[in-house]
């Protein structure tokens, strides 16, 4: 294997180097007409009083989104989740709850029968990153491929990376993304 390519944990994979390849946040999906699109600000309780559709929660200890609404005293009714964005739009256009999916996920062209709520004020950002091991010998095609992906992180970058100590390379890289 030659990357990792995740959004999760930083004690996932510590024996990584991992470089941030862009930020996203949560974006609330409902179909055209859905009540919440008229109903103001959106809220965690007036999410919470709709069944919910969104991403698999994750394999690596607490889930964020329960946590939420845990903690605003709110129960979150998760219907169904899915691994893959197109799935939950569907699901949602067929009525079965209201989409949290990621914002990047939703295309105005191809999805004209859905409605992004504005939702960044509910949910913390995330960010995705490239890892590779620590000391790994990177050939031509792989620092080309990290270029396309993130152009932030040119070949020098990636090479001090590589061999950083992983706490600064971590807090250096994540204040480019910023």
């Amino acid at each position: 294997m030659d990357f990792a390519i995740a959004t999760g944990s930083d004690d996932l994979f510590p024996h990584l180097v991992r470089l941030p390849v862009y930020r996203w946040h949560r974006t609330v999906v409902v179909p055209r007409g859905h009540p919440l699109v008229s109903s103001g600000k959106l809220t965690l309780a007036k999410l919470a009083g709709y069944p919910i559709v969104t991403y698999v929660f994750s394999f690596s200890g607490r889930s964020s989104l329960p946590a939420l609404f845990e903690k605003a005293g709110l129960s979150l009714d998760v219907a169904l989740t899915a691994s893959d964005s197109d799935v939950i739009k569907t699901y949602v256009r067929v009525g079965l709850g209201v989409g949290i999916l990621a914002g990047l996920a939703i295309n105005r062209t191809t999805d004209p029968d859905l409605v992004a709520l504005a939702s960044d004020h509910l949910f913390e950002g995330h960010t995705t990153w490239i890892g590779f091991r620590r000391g790994a010998l990177l050939r031509t095609y792989m620092y080309d491929f990290i270029e396309l992906l993130a152009p932030h992180l040119r070949r020098k970058r990636v090479r001090e990376g590589t061999f950083a100590p992983k706490c600064r390379n971590r807090l250096r890289m994540r204040q480019d993304l910023h």
